[in-house]
């Protein structure tokens, strides 16, 4: 009977610990909130926008140059599973 007790006397205080774990993570969320209203953050403009825009040209150059060269490489015998074309003839090519 005492043990019935004490296991629910431990739920319960399980139970608490949640909800004030819980509620701590919603104020936080909260305050970071308000935070980011109060500082008022500034749209990208002028330079920063031009090296954004940069960046995002290098990196689909580089992403497509890689994607022509490979299929011009291997053209469409590659398999739909990456792993896959590192066997021929269910071996691997990898040496050991």
């Amino acid at each position: 009977m005492e043990e019935d007790q004490m296991k629910h006397q431990r739920l319960g205080l399980e139970k608490m610990e949640e909800d004030q774990m819980n509620h701590r993570s919603d104020l936080d969320c909260l305050s970071i909130i308000q935070e980011e209203k109060m500082m008022g953050v500034a749209p990208v403009t002028g330079k920063m926008f031009k090296g954004l825009c940069l960046c995002y040209m290098v990196v689909t150059s580089i992403f497509f140059s890689v994607a022509v060269s490979g299929y011009w490489a291997v053209g469409n015998r590659s398999s739909g599973i990456v792993l896959t074309n590192f066997l021929a003839d269910g071996r691997p090519i990898v040496p050991r």
